[in-house]
């Protein structure tokens, strides 16, 4: 699965737009502690769409790839820059100049480009108030 990658599905048109970034509420749901940690580890996440075209879509339709804008930016590969390769700032700047990546993703990058401290993840991954 790549960034700008256009699925349709039934009358459904999607992008995908970012890398989803698991949170502590993972763990909550799982009642595992460090679930979201472990799946950091792992850089499988998943990812995010958005919607381009709305429509019906039923059980057992297939997925078709309409188009695939980014072969090289999988999201795998953004994955592992976001969360262990954070001082590549030259394929920072690649990723963040691709239109299709989501207004969020592009924010934090545009952080990380400009050297101010990028988030602590510690509260995305444990949650609030804990240590």
């Amino acid at each position: 699965m790549c960034i700008g990658d256009r699925w349709v599905v039934g009358e459904v048109r999607l992008e995908v737009s970012q890398p989803r970034l698991p949170c502590w509420k993972l763990a909550r749901r799982w009642r595992i502690k460090d679930l979201a940690l472990r799946v950091d580890r792992t850089g499988r996440s998943g990812w995010y769409f958005r919607v381009l075209s709305e429509g019906w879509v039923t059980p057992n339709q297939v997925w078709q790839l309409e188009h695939r804008h980014c072969p090289d930016w999988t999201v795998a590969r953004a994955n592992q820059l976001w969360l262990h390769d954070k001082s590549n700032l030259t394929d920072a700047a690649e990723l963040a100049a691709l239109p299709s990546l989501a207004t969020s993703w592009k924010e934090m990058l545009a952080r990380r480009l400009q050297k101010v401290q990028c988030l602590d993840d510690s509260r995305r991954l444990v949650g609030p108030n804990k240590s």
